[in-house]
């Protein structure tokens, strides 16, 4: 028998596995002018970028990766001198599949 069990708004999101990557995208808020970041992990929800003070967390920002539309985000926490962004839609599969392995990081 299969129960219903209603989920909080609180619990805990499993975390989409991550694909390390060398990749360079551009970042944005507002009016401000493209910055570059190295990206050192994606996965379909987000990525893990370097850290800009230019940067405000309360904002959401734009990221474009080449070769891809232009995709929304916020910031979800900051560590040292790196930032993980959220993305506002979760990247399909096939197009995360085509950019891990494009952009693989090499040992």
């Amino acid at each position: 028998m299969n129960a219903y069990v209603p989920v909080s708004r609180n619990a805990i999101r499993a975390r989409p596995p991550r694909e390390p990557v060398a990749l360079v995208c551009e970042v944005r808020q507002g009016l401000q002018p493209w910055a570059r970041v190295n990206v050192y992990d994606i996965s379909a929800g987000g990525l893990c970028m370097d850290w800009l003070p230019i940067i405000d967390s309360t904002r959401g920002l734009r990221v474009r990766i080449p070769g891809l539309h232009v995709l929304n985000g916020h910031i979800r926490w900051r560590k040292d001198m790196l930032m993980g962004v959220e993305f506002t839609s979760p990247l399909y599969g096939p197009v995360l599949d085509h950019i891990a392995r494009r952009n693989a990081r090499r040992a």
